[in-house]
């Protein structure tokens, strides 16, 4: 029996080491809310400089009007960048499905461009769309008025196919062009 008391004696020893150690060298943990830390609340909205408002106030109809222009740039952009991917039209083609094509592809560049560009307001997507659409009816004029560029951008042959299937200052419908 003393074996087993022995035992315990130099168990409860080493368990006295441990606790006086384990004391020094460890500091207290507090569990639960101490103290509580509020960040104070603003008393005072900052108010902005007249002059920050008023170029504020400015800024939104002339985002009105670049979203418009975006959505009709990227319409031309997407006509070039067929150029590139399927190479001349097909004027044989459907024009129904070829407009819902260019309009689709014209709303996608858009909707990228806006988001890079920082036009992401629900009322400009809209404007978008507008722009697409216009670009869609009229950007092959701008082909007509300056040939060079998109000689330079595409190639000579798409050049003379669009100047040749379409009217200068008309609309494009449906494959038929209306003059004005």
């Amino acid at each position: 029996m003393q074996g087993i008391s022995d035992t315990h004696y130099d168990f409860a020893l080493r368990l006295k080491r441990i606790e006086a150690s384990a004391q020094a060298r460890t500091q207290r943990l507090f569990v639960g809310e101490d103290e509580s830390y509020v960040v104070p609340r603003r008393e005072r909205k900052v108010e902005r400089s007249r002059l920050a408002v008023m170029f504020g106030n400015a800024a939104y109809p002339l985002s009105m009007g670049m979203a418009v222009a975006l959505g009709f740039g990227a319409q031309g952009l997407g006509m070039v960048i067929r150029f590139w991917v399927e190479g001349l039209r097909d004027w044989n083609a459907n024009p129904d499905i070829e407009m819902v094509k260019e309009l689709v592809l014209a709303y996608a560049l858009a909707m990228v461009l806006g988001y890079l560009l920082g036009l992401r307001s629900t009322t400009l997507t809209s404007l978008k769309v507008l722009g697409a659409a216009l670009g869609v009816l009229f950007f092959h004029n701008l082909v007509h008025l300056y040939p060079a560029i998109f000689a330079k951008l595409t190639s000579q042959l798409w050049v003379s196919q669009m100047m040749a299937h379409t009217k200068a200052h008309a609309m494009m419908w449906r494959g038929i062009s209306f003059a004005f």
